[in-house]
């Protein structure tokens, strides 16, 4: 009976069970101007996800950064994707370190007004 009730305890710990997901949302509704969003890694050895759904009335461009050491968006730039009349972007990435930078750009084109919605899942493992 001890070994049983150990190894239900020990496949709670493992399953992530004992430890909650942090999850942050943002609604982003005036697209006239460029918005930089910026979240902040809180966990060790996680595994971090974000979800970006929304429409609009034009063009926008989504530029995902990785910050090593500053929030400044401005110092990583990679490769921009387009989006017309709607978005949609899943992604995500594990083992992550805490005090890492996830920046993501949007800058308009021909969009000035829409609604997106950008969700940000952190999910930990064990205790």
């Amino acid at each position: 009976m001890i070994t049983r009730v150990i190894l239900i305890l020990l496949v709670l710990a493992l399953a992530g069970c004992w430890r909650r997901d942090l999850r942050e949302k943002h609604v982003i509704g005036n697209l006239s101007q460029p918005y930089n969003l910026v979240y902040q890694v809180k966990r060790d050895d996680g595994v971090l996800s974000w979800k970006v759904h929304g429409t609009m009335d034009g063009t926008l461009s989504l530029t995902i950064c990785d910050c090593e050491v500053s929030a400044n968006c401005a110092e990583v730039e990679r490769a921009s994707v387009v989006y017309t009349d709607s978005i949609y972007r899943k992604d995500g990435e594990e083992g992550t370190h805490a005090g890492r930078y996830k920046c993501l750009v949007f800058k308009p084109g021909t969009a000035r007004k829409g609604r997106i919605e950008i969700e940000f899942l952190e999910r930990g493992w064990g205790w």
